[in-house]
């Protein structure tokens, strides 16, 4: 029987409760007092569904907010960040997780990061400054939302679609032609319909629901720019090892079509694209070390007497190296 968007939607993104990662790492915060917008986003950028959630009641008419509000850190800001961490620390039950829900995550973190790279030139994630996730970066990490609502909605069907099950079989066709197939719609039909119903600004839904090279061309200006920029660093996310692990033979777009496009429209050069992803592993590393093993901030240390050695540098300047992508 064919589902419709809305059996599909519906108490799934707006009742999916936070990972049990992400409950873990805001009480933690609480308890250590260490409570502010940046830690706060931090921790909702490795939680979709709980991003979601936090945009969504920064949206509510509660606020009375004239215009949407389509940035995670400035929906912290409106909500408080004391706030979000009482309305998620205390949850009464965790959301359901699965390989291929963390794989799905994963993807969409990259994508975000890459997503802020390639609109704006600089890296989203740093230790020595705020993350700041505007709308490129939200988009960016909810763009896979309609592949995490069909996952948790049919958790054996996708399993099996997307690799992640002893019953998956090779067949041929795009993830979006597999997701036709079993459900009668893709998952970005999915994640567009699920953003419209939390009254996320419109630029949000289009650029997701228009995820095809082909399709972008059409757009307004600003909704093309927006929706080019998602698309192309989903396709580099892939490329650099951010992807599903499936045993599903894809021919999706291929990354190098988009950055033609990319090059055309918005001058992007290939020197400034691949650059984009020279940081990528070191920046998805981080957002473990800083946002699931939350630390005491540093204290101002005690006075020292002249013939005191000073103190050997914090362990958190010094990082594990990671191997960098392969652009190809």
């Amino acid at each position: 029987m064919q589902r419709t968007l809305g059996h599909l939607v519906h108490g799934m993104a707006m009742r999916q409760p936070p990972q049990q990662a992400t409950i873990d790492a805001l009480n933690r915060l609480e308890v250590l007092g260490t409570v502010s917008t940046d830690a706060v986003v931090r921790i909702l950028m490795t939680d979709p569904f709980a991003a979601l959630t936090t945009l969504k009641r920064a949206n509510e008419s509660f606020y009375g907010l004239r215009a949407s509000v389509g940035s995670l850190t400035h929906a912290v800001e409106i909500i408080r960040p004391d706030s979000c961490v009482s309305y998620f620390a205390h949850a009464d039950s965790a959301g359901r997780t699965s390989d291929a829900i963390k794989a799905v995550t994963r993807h969409a973190q990259a994508t975000a990061i890459l997503a802020h790279g390639l609109a704006t030139g600089q890296e989203l994630w740093t230790s020595d400054s705020p993350v700041r996730m505007g709308m490129t970066a939200t988009t960016g990490l909810l763009h896979s939302l309609g592949r995490l609502i069909l996952c948790v909605s049919y958790p054996s069907e996708t399993d099996s679609m997307y690799g992640f099950s002893s019953q998956a079989f090779p067949v041929d066709g795009t993830r979006k032609e597999l997701e036709q197939l079993q459900f009668g719609l893709d998952h970005t039909e999915v994640g567009a319909f699920a953003i419209r119903k939390m009254h996320l600004p419109d630029e949000m839904s289009e650029a997701v629901a228009h995820m095809s090279a082909r399709r972008i061309v059409l757009q307004s200006s600003a909704s093309r720019r927006l929706a080019l920029t998602i698309t192309l660093a989903s396709a580099l996310a892939e490329q650099a090892g951010y992807g599903l692990t499936s045993q599903v033979s894809f021919l999706e777009q291929e990354a190098h079509d988009l950055k033609e496009i990319a090059q055309t429209t918005l001058g992007w050069s290939d020197d400034y694209m691949n650059d984009r992803l020279m940081d990528l592993d070191r920046q998805m590393h981080a957002i473990v070390d800083s946002a699931l093993h939350v630390k005491p901030v540093d204290r101002v240390p005690a006075a020292r007497t002249p013939d005191r050695a000073p103190a050997s540098p914090s362990h958190s300047t010094s990082r594990r190296k990671s191997s960098s992508a392969s652009i190809g």
